[in-house]
């Protein structure tokens, strides 16, 4: 039987959101979810000043085991046999490269664009791969449960591009939609990979150009 690559993408969030949990329960002050971005967890030192020891390295370690993922999701995938598997393992690898580059503190000067370019890779990695499978699960089945694919695709994209305009205007509002995306990038790139691969690996026949389901198992 067949481990599926979203078991991965599983394991990333609920890996992620814990070690944020720490981040900010360790973070040297109150983190204030609303007015403070994401990066202030991975921050030397608070928005006080005060010292952001040892919150900043659950930060870090939430980095470095999301790079982790995203290499251990390319090679399930490509391992799976599934369509669009030589793309999808360069997306991973730009995501995986994100995710350390987002682990540099943004509060040193130096380090500051390196980190917002790392995180607006991580960001677009799995935000592809989510769409990806959402063009994919139409191809394969065009028409089947179109109104949930519509409700993931608005899942996916809405709050991610909304974000993504305020970052460009530089508005303060960009930082509370901020978590609005990445939530947003999680669950419709979490149910896309499932969605897809329930039509893939439980049909019997594969439309022209899209292989058989594979035997053997992934690991």
């Amino acid at each position: 039987m067949n481990r599926r690559p979203s078991d991965v993408v599983t394991a990333l969030i609920a890996t992620k959101a814990f070690l944020f949990a720490l981040a900010g329960r360790l973070h040297g002050e109150r983190y204030d979810l609303v007015r403070q971005p994401l990066s202030r967890l991975g921050g030397l030192t608070t928005a006080a000043g005060y010292s952001n020891s040892p919150g900043y390295w659950f930060f870090i370690a939430a980095m470095f085991l999301g790079a982790g993922f995203s290499l251990w999701y390319a090679r399930r995938y490509c391992a799976s046999g599934m369509p669009a598997r030589s793309f999808l393992h360069r997306v991973c690898i730009v995501a995986a490269l994100g995710f350390v580059l987002t682990a540099l503190p943004f509060d040193v000067p130096r380090l500051y664009r390196i980190h917002g370019y790392g995180a607006g890779m991580a960001f677009g990695g799995f935000w592809t791969v989510g769409n990806v499978q959402l063009m994919l699960a139409r191809r394969f089945q065009p028409g089947a449960g179109s109104a949930g694919a519509r409700v993931l695709f608005l899942i996916l994209n809405v709050p991610f591009l909304v974000y993504s305009a305020l970052v460009l205007l530089d508005l303060p509002v960009k930082v509370f939609a901020q978590k609005f995306a990445a939530a947003g990038i999680a669950l419709g790139t979490h149910r896309a990979s499932i969605r897809f691969e329930n039509l893939w690996f439980g049909a019997a026949t594969r439309p022209l150009g899209l292989g058989p389901v594979p035997e053997r198992e992934v690991s």
